[in-house]
């Protein structure tokens, strides 16, 4: 929003509508908005904002501005029922013209002509004039006491099987092929005259018992068919031959390509030699072809061979072990460890103690504290604390102790030797 007021350039042209000065422009004044302008009627029909109001139904915008139909508006063709003038479904009784046109119109298709309505079907059949008698009817005539059962399956001795009558088989070997297991299929040929197609042996016969025919070595060898065994010389165009040679295969040769004669004798092998020296297969790179001294181990394999980095009595000890140990029985433990400070200083339980925990060791004493020597004042503490303090126990604690430190020769002993010396004592 540009002022009239405070213009530091007024030569140039202010962007945006001029306003003059009101007591209203001020930064709260120009978070105030005006109400949006509602959408013009005439394009409401369009925007999908209008369309999904509840209660208002939607319409396309194509019929949006049309009238409203009344309550009991009923859609499609009205019609007078009673005079049928206009009927959709054709109902009315058709007169004797539009019947004839009607049959006429429908006699040009072959389905009206082979099967026409309410009859059976025409196949253009000439049949017998008994077979327009009111009384006649196909099939086999059987009793009315006669079963159901033999009609639907008849035996073997029936009479509808047609075994024991020859123009009923051949009937029906002719229409459905019916032919009994094994027997040979005839189709009644018209064969030449004095030919009996019983005794009749196809093929070529052979010339004598002992001297065969030879067809298969014929048909491979054209030649073979000739007493010289080779084909009898031919004149003709020797592009004709030409052709032949280069168009047909030969048995036994290669094709001729038309290439011309190569000037090489048959055991001559074309391409270029898989190896022109005696390479290593695969049997070779499985096997290796080394001498001895390639065999022998590496000279670092269990021995450091680096010289000048320790003194050669170390490097050469079997028993060395390089690296740092992960308990530090070499160092001293510090007097006060930091929370920070996991290394194991040997001070800590073994594995052994984790799985299989001392007694006493939910109260913080452990057997180390049983057989470590401690002073006499010490162990007088630790009895009392223990029970100890009755009336003449004190000086039986004291024979103990002198007893103990006797056998111990004469140094600090422990809560276990003291102990033991009680026990002796009672």
């Amino acid at each position: 929003m540009a002022s009239t007021f405070n213009d530091s350039a007024p030569q140039l042209q202010a962007a945006g509508a001029v306003t003059g000065r009101r007591p209203d422009q001020t930064v709260a004044g120009c978070l105030v908005f005006d109400e949006r302008p509602p959408t013009p009627e005439h394009l409401k029909k369009y925007r999908k904002l209008e369309k999904s109001q509840p209660g208002i139904r939607v319409k396309h915008w194509g019929v949006a501005d049309d009238a409203l139909k009344p309550a009991d508006y009923t859609f499609g063709v009205s019609y007078n029922s009673r005079t049928l003038d206009n009927d959709p479904l054709g109902l009315h009784e058709p007169s004797r013209v539009e019947e004839f046109l009607h049959e006429r119109s429908e006699g040009i298709y072959e389905s009206r002509k082979k099967e026409p309505l309410g009859s059976a079907a025409l196949r253009g059949h000439v049949l017998p004039d008994k077979t327009s008698r009111p009384d006649f009817a196909f099939g086999v005539a059987s009793n009315s006491t006669e079963r159901a059962a033999p009609l639907v399956t008849p035996g073997a001795d029936s009479v509808l099987v047609g075994d024991k009558d020859p123009q009923i088989r051949s009937l029906y070997k002719k229409s459905h092929s019916s032919y009994d297991p094994g027997e040979q299929m005839k189709r009644a040929y018209n064969w030449p005259q004095g030919m009996d197609p019983e005794r009749m042996a196809f093929g070529q016969a052979k010339v004598s018992k002992d001297e065969p025919v030879d067809g298969v070595r014929k048909a491979l060898n054209p030649n073979a068919q000739f007493e010289s065994g080779v084909m009898p010389t031919q004149v003709m165009n020797k592009k004709v031959r030409d052709h032949q040679e280069v168009a047909n295969d030969l048995l036994g040769k290669t094709k001729n390509l038309g290439l011309g004669e190569r000037g090489v004798d048959d055991t001559f092998v074309f391409g270029m030699p898989s190896a022109k020296q005696a390479d290593w297969d695969a049997a070779d790179c499985i096997r290796g072809d080394y001498d001895e001294n390639d065999q022998l181990p590496d000279r670092d394999v269990g021995t450091c061979i680096r010289r000048g980095a320790a003194p050669e009595s170390v490097l050469s000890d079997p028993l060395r072990t390089y690296g740092t140990p992960s308990v530090r029985n070499d160092i001293p433990a510090p007097k006060m460890r930091s929370v920070t400070d996991v290394q194991n200083y040997g001070d800590e339980p073994t594995a052994m103690r984790l799985l299989f925990p001392t007694p006493f060791s939910g109260k913080g004493v452990d057997d180390n504290d049983f057989v470590q020597p401690r002073s006499d004042d010490e162990l007088r503490k630790l009895f009392k604390i223990a029970g100890l303090s009755q009336e003449g126990a004190s000086g039986q604690l004291d024979r103990a102790i002198e007893a103990a430190k006797d056998a111990n020769g004469g140094q600090n002993v422990s809560v276990l030797q003291v102990r033991d010396a009680l026990i002796k004592l009672r």
